[in-house]
Formats: structure tokens, C-alpha cells, sequence
């Protein structure tokens, strides 16, 4: 039972961080402030959650930062296969949250490899 509940308090203290995280990152990107959101995500390990990814690739999308979207992709590059599988329709989603033509281009051409279908490749 104490085992049970140790782990359930470790589960909301996790939470709780990677809400607040997700808070400050979203900050970071309506100001266009990639430096920072650089520096959040290299100086704390919950950044990497892939819930705060999917919060801060939204936000990016929906206020036309190209910029943190390349820095995204490259991100989202760096990652696992399973990660991958579970935020591409997070990346699917961000082109029907654009509104503005020239911007949608330049999504479209930045994610161009995750649109298109590639090979399946053996692992």
C-alpha cells in the first residue's frame, strides 16, 4: 500500500513539473524568445516530456513561429521511433491550425519529409 501510494504522489509531483514547464515554454514562444525555450529544454529534463512538445509545437503553430518550428523538427528528428509514431498527428494538426497562406508554405516545406510517405524500413 505505501508503495502505491509513494508512486502515485511521485506521478502528480511529475505532473505538476511538466504543467508548469509546459507554462513557462509557452511563454517562450509567444514572444518568439527561442533562446530561452532552447535553454528550458536543455537545462531540465521534464521539458522533454512529449506533452510539453505537443503543447509548445501547437503554440507555435497556431502564432506563426517558423523558427522554433525548425528548431521542433530537429527535435522531433533526434527522437525515438515510438515517440515519433505517438506525436505525428500532433504535427499532422498544426497544418489545420494555420491560417495565414505563406506561412502554411513554410510549414508545409519544414515538415515536407514527415508529410510525404517514405519507405518502411526494417528495424
Amino acid at each position: 500500500m505505501i508503495n502505491w501510494v509513494f508512486k502515485h504522489y511521485i506521478n502528480i509531483y511529475i505532473y505538476i513539473m511538466v504543467e508548469e514547464i509546459s507554462k513557462i515554454a509557452l511563454s517562450y514562444v509567444k514572444t518568439g524568445d527561442l533562446y530561452m525555450l532552447k535553454y528550458l529544454y536543455n537545462n531540465n529534463s521534464d521539458a522533454n516530456d512529449p506533452f510539453v512538445f505537443q503543447k509548445v509545437f501547437l503554440c507555435a503553430c497556431i502564432h506563426k513561429k517558423i523558427d522554433i518550428l525548425i528548431w521542433l523538427n530537429e527535435i522531433y528528428n533526434s527522437l525515438d521511433c515510438i515517440n515519433k509514431i505517438g506525436l505525428k498527428p500532433t504535427i499532422i494538426h498544426g497544418k489545420y491550425l494555420i491560417k495565414d497562406d505563406t506561412f502554411l508554405a513554410q510549414y508545409n516545406e519544414v515538415f515536407r519529409e514527415i508529410f510525404t510517405p517514405n519507405e518502411i524500413k526494417a528495424f
